[in-house]
């Protein structure tokens, strides 16, 4: 029974409260946000909004030359690297260089001790004089008594020992001068010159100790050693896929094509001319070696350093460029968000022809003055309108966020709709 009259008195009061706000709403004494709801009686309808225009940052298709680049890691070297040894046995008398100095060709490095072969060149030099004296004493000998058997007042075995002795002399002066000549390169290998123009390493002797020439199994010990710094090489590998790039290269020998650069820099430090091409491809890697010739003036080079390598191969004429991020990946390729006159996007598919670092070469698909977006993809479908950030002097909405009533465009598939790198 009470149960009963709960419910009866909330029935009651619920039936209270539907007229009373029907009578408020038709009298207009309700409270004044419902007046401006209502018109000649009627309540008015809600419109949506207008999409909201997303934010991003464009830039404008060229047209111009586009280089076509291959990059690399590359190894400098030296041309020549030189271990300077004595080629005779003998004591170190004086040293004229310093460890990491710069020599010329010719310079004077050592001095070996060479007073034996001063005193041997010397004993040459008499043994040389005495048979000489005694040839010319021969050959008058030869002289006369050819004279007599002209004459038919000598004999003609007189004649023939003449001859014989003058040939046995000179002969042996021959012999003294050959024996002179040699004595003389022994020594002149007593005093040690640079080879070649370059940079000392560390001087591995001291004055006093015995050098000498590799004897049987014994190795001779570099006194020094030079490397030449001007000019350097550098070698990089490229793909078995460019092979045909570098013989183009290659031929045209351009001087400045190979640019060396710091590695994760992009400071050029030299700059050199390709010369070098390998004569098969690795199989192992599928890469080929290359090598260019860099002039080092200021020696700011090393040997054995590693550099990134850029070799300019060439250009691709009057092609349509853009800025490398505006370019996305889809399922169904590469494409760009062309800006469009009415400032709504388009999703626009393109063939690239080649990319370079923030620069791309559209083949097909984008004109030269179009307008791609650069920053802000994310947010964007077939349709969206866009305001340029740049004009209203606000960075674009960050790209992890959408604007209210953001939607999937209506043209694309949910399957097949590109999805756009930020």
């Amino acid at each position: 029974m009470r149960r009963r009259i709960i419910s009866s008195t909330l029935a009651v009061l619920c039936i209270a409260a539907a007229a009373s706000f029907y009578w408020f709403g038709n009298t207009g004494s309700l409270d004044p946000a419902w007046a401006l709801l209502r018109s000649n009686g009627e309540v008015k309808r809600h419109t949506a909004p207008a999409p909201r225009a997303v934010s991003v940052v464009t830039a404008t298709a060229s047209t111009a030359d586009f280089p076509i680049r291959r990059t690399a890691i590359g190894a400098i070297s030296s041309p020549a690297v030189v271990s300077v040894a004595a080629r005779i046995s003998s004591q170190l008398v004086s040293i004229a260089v310093q460890d990491g100095q710069m020599v010329k060709a010719g310079d004077l490095l050592f001095q070996l001790d060479n007073r034996s072969l001063k005193a041997q060149v010397e004993r040459d030099r008499a043994a040389l004089a005495k048979d000489q004296a005694t040839l010319a004493v021969n050959e008058l000998d030869l002289s006369r008594a050819k004279q007599l058997l002209e004459k038919q007042a000598g004999t003609r075995q007189a004649y023939d020992q003449a001859v014989a002795n003058q040939k046995v002399t000179q002969a042996t002066a021959a012999g003294d001068q050959a024996q002179l000549d040699a004595d003389l390169v022994q020594l002149s290998y007593a005093t040690i010159t640079a080879p070649i123009a370059g940079r000392l390493g560390a001087v591995r002797v001291s004055v006093g100790d015995v050098v000498g020439p590799a004897m049987g199994a014994v190795t001779a010990v570099p006194l020094v050693t030079i490397t030449q710094v001007d000019p350097l090489r550098v070698s990089f590998n490229l793909p078995e896929s460019d092979l045909r790039l570098l013989q183009k290269a290659l031929a045209e020998a351009r001087p400045g094509a190979v640019i060396l650069q710091k590695p994760g820099d992009a400071q050029v430090i030299g700059q050199g001319t390709l010369d070098f091409l390998d004569s098969s491809v690795d199989t192992a890697s599928g890469t080929i070696t290359a090598r260019a010739t860099l002039p080092n003036p200021d020696l700011s080079l090393w040997p054995g350093e590693y550099v990134d390598v850029v070799l300019e191969a060439g250009m691709m004429p009057q092609m349509t460029s853009i800025p490398t991020v505006a370019v996305q990946s889809g399922q169904k390729g590469t494409y760009v968000f062309v800006v469009k006159p009415d400032n709504t996007v388009e999703i626009r598919p393109i063939k690239v022809a080649l990319a370079e670092g923030d620069s791309t070469a559209v083949g097909e698909g984008l004109k030269c003055g179009e307008r791609v977006v650069i920053e802000g993809q994310t947010r964007l479908a077939n349709g969206t309108p866009v305001r340029e950030a740049a004009e209203e002097g606000a960075p674009p909405v960050p790209s992890g966020t959408s604007p209210p009533g953001a939607a999937s465009p209506p043209n694309i598939a949910q399957d097949d709709q590109p999805r756009g790198k930020s």
